[in-house]
This record gives C-alpha cells, sequence and structure tokens, in this order.
C-alpha cells in the first residue's frame, strides 16, 4: 500500500502517492511524466531520481490500486451475510471502480510477470471472486467461467457508468442488483439442466 510520507523532499512513495491522485483526476492514460512532474513542480528528468520512466510508475499504481481493491473486496465479503455475497462485493467493486477511476484503469491490464506482487495479488482476487459461487457447487473450469462473466458484468457496468450512458432516471444500485440476480438465475437454471 502506498502511503504518503510527511517529510521534506522528495522520495519514491510521495512521486507514486501524487501519481495515484493524478491518474484520478485526468485519467490513467492521460496520466505523463511530464504532468506529474508538473504537478510536483520539478522538472521531468528529476522524476528519475525515483522511478525507472512511465511504465516502471504505472506498475507501482497497479499494485497499488490491486492491494486497495482486494482489501475493499475482502471487506465486502467479511461485512455481509453469506446469501448477500454476490451481491455487496459487486457493490463494493463497483464504488471502487467509479471511486478512484485512473487507479482502478491500471488494475485491468495483464500482470507484469517481472513485478511478483503484481501476479499474487490479481490471483488473490480471483480466489476471492471464485469463492463467492461455492454454493453453486461448479466444477474448476466452470468456475472460471463464472468469475470471468462476473467481471465482465461489473466492468461493463462500470465502464457505461463512467461514460455517463445510464442517463435514465432511474436507481442504478437497482440495476446492478437486477443484472447479478439475472445472472445468477440464470446459473441455477443452467445448473439444475447439466446436473
Amino acid at each position: 500500500m502506498v502511503t504518503r510520507k510527511r517529510r521534506a523532499g522528495l522520495d519514491t512513495n510521495m512521486v507514486v502517492y501524487e501519481a495515484i491522485k493524478l491518474a484520478d483526476e485526468i485519467g490513467y492514460e492521460k496520466l505523463t511524466l511530464a504532468a506529474l512532474a508538473g504537478r510536483l513542480g520539478i522538472k521531468t528528468p528529476s522524476l528519475y531520481n525515483h522511478i525507472q520512466g512511465l511504465d516502471d510508475l504505472r506498475k507501482h499504481i497497479a499494485v497499488h490500486g490491486l492491494e486497495q481493491l482486494h482489501n475493499t473486496l475482502s471487506h465486502a465479503v467479511k461485512e455481509s451475510a453469506k446469501e448477500e455475497r454476490i451481491l455487496k462485493v459487486a457493490a463494493a467493486y463497483v464504488a471502487f471502480a467509479n471511486e478512484n477511476p485512473g487507479v482502478y484503469a491500471a488494475t485491468l491490464h495483464a500482470p507484469d510477470k517481472t513485478v511478483a506482487r503484481w501476479s499474487e495479488l490479481g490471483e488473490q482476487i480471483v480466489v476471492l471472486i471464485s469463492k463467492l459461487s461455492e454454493p453453486y457447487a461448479m466444477d474448476d473450469d466452470e468456475v472460471i467461467h463464472w468469475v470471468r462473466g462476473y467481471r465482465s458484468l461489473l466492468h461493463g457496468f462500470v465502464s457505461l457508468q463512467q461514460a455517463g450512458a445510464f442517463g435514465i432516471p432511474l436507481d442504478l444500485n437497482e440495476s446492478l442488483r437486477y443484472m447479478l440476480n439475472m445472472y445468477m438465475s440464470g446459473v441455477e437454471k443452467w445448473k439444475a439442466k447439466t446436473d
């Protein structure tokens, strides 16, 4: 987790902290070293005292984002009854993505295999979401398909919401709940036919 250190001078932690804030403000894809340097009031080459370049900075943001997302989803699991977990985790996921749009965008990229923590966190999130499917007694392959579907639904919902595509004045939380209930209803019917 990245935390801001309160001391004079600039360090890597502070550089990454400001990059995270900037990514959320302007968008992950618009984050540049020049923009970050301007925010910090330094010249761009000075950033290389703390990071190895834009790719390195993005690795830091991705790891931070995955740590925060994992913590958010874990909290949602702990704070909800078993029968509500699929919906509660989904609501937590959507809220995280909307509150941290730049950081969320960083979490979507495939892990850099040179960064062990990135891969570990990605795996932990998949395992956490996989456990949500336990009441449906799926085999291993079915669980992977289910996780992909669940995450695709959530990402699609977030993407449309962030693009302002949901203009009809109808409760978005209710839409999210409806979508997931339909998804799980379909899973139940499919399992009944295949068992």
